[in-house]
This record gives C-alpha cells, sequence and structure tokens, in this order.
C-alpha cells in the first residue's frame, strides 16, 4: 500500500524511518500518494525548464530578432549578450528577495500560481515586442517571474519529500 502511516519520529513505512513524521492531517503533503507527489515535482520542473529556457533560450533568435528589430547581427549580439541575457539573470536573482518572504507569509502554491501566470505574460510580451527597449523590459520581468521557481521549487520539494526521498526528488527537480 502506498498509505503513510501517522505517528512518532519513529513512524515508518515499508520499514523506512520516516523524518519529518507526517501530521494527522489529510492535506499534509507527505501523505500523499507517490504518483501525486511525483505530479507536484513535474509541475515545479517543468515551470524551471521554462524559465531556464526563456532565459537563456533567446540567443537562438538572433536571425529573427535582426529582422523584427532592423538591427545588424553585431547589433543583436552585443544587445543581446550585454542586456537581454545579463539583465535577466540579476533580476533572476533579486527577485528571490520579493518571492521568498512572500511565499513565507502567503505559502508556497499561491506565489507559484501568481509567478507563473507572470511569466506567462511576459513571455508573451516578449513575443509580441517590436522594439528592443520593449523587448528588454519584457526580458527583465521574465527574470523576476522566474526567480519563484529557483527558490521556491526546493522548498516545495522538501514540503512533499520524506527525507530520504528528497535527494532522488532533488536530482529530478
Amino acid at each position: 500500500s502506498d498509505k503513510v502511516q501517522v505517528g512518532t519520529p519513529s513512524s515508518k513505512h515499508h520499514g523506512v524511518g520516516l523524518w519529518p513524521p507526517p501530521s494527522s492531517d489529510p492535506a499534509d503533503p507527505l501523505r500523499w500518494p507517490r504518483w501525486a507527489k511525483f505530479l507536484a515535482l513535474l509541475a515545479v520542473a517543468i515551470f524551471n525548464f521554462v524559465a531556464n529556457f526563456a532565459g537563456a533560450g533567446l540567443s537562438v533568435a538572433t536571425v529573427i530578432l535582426e529582422m523584427e528589430l532592423h538591427k545588424t547581427p553585431q547589433q543583436i549580439n552585443s544587445l543581446m549578450s550585454v542586456k537581454a541575457v545579463q539583465y535577466n539573470f540579476l533580476l533572476l536573482g533579486l527577485g528571490n528577495l520579493v518571492w521568498i518572504p512572500l511565499s513565507a507569509k502567503y505559502g508556497k502554491r499561491p506565489i507559484m500560481i501568481i509567478s507563473t501566470a507572470l511569466l506567462f505574460a511576459v513571455l508573451l510580451w516578449t513575443a509580441k515586442a517590436k522594439t528592443y527597449p520593449e523587448l528588454l523590459a519584457a526580458r527583465i520581468l521574465s527574470g523576476f517571474a522566474s526567480a519563484s521557481g529557483e527558490s521556491i521549487g526546493p522548498g516545495i520539494v522538501s514540503d512533499i519529500f520524506f527525507l530520504h526521498e528528497r535527494g532522488t526528488a532533488m536530482s529530478m527537480y
């Protein structure tokens, strides 16, 4: 059976001690069935894949950007390597200073939903940008929206997996 027994820190499941001990609350993610845990892990991993691809993936669109923004290849390469990527990753780091306190106050799930919606909207804006300043602004905001997955994702893994399962879960994340 995939059910987890509730009890003391010495609770066991298939002979393995469970830490942290699961609560008696049926909504405790430690008590979820394995398929639900891995579905949640998959959702967080997909968010991170999209966020990381959005951060660095724009470089493959150099030729399209040349045509769309009416710039030379040298101008596009200079703009993309210096500003659009660096500012994106700068906000990816600074965004953690916003998302982590918000997740501590309101919970990880609502913050991940908000940041996912924000990332979706910003990536649509990035795709529709007609000028370089507009593209740069969208790239900066996409870094900010992406930050939640990098900072909150490992916390989600530790919330839904027992200590003896976390190494495997983090390697999939």
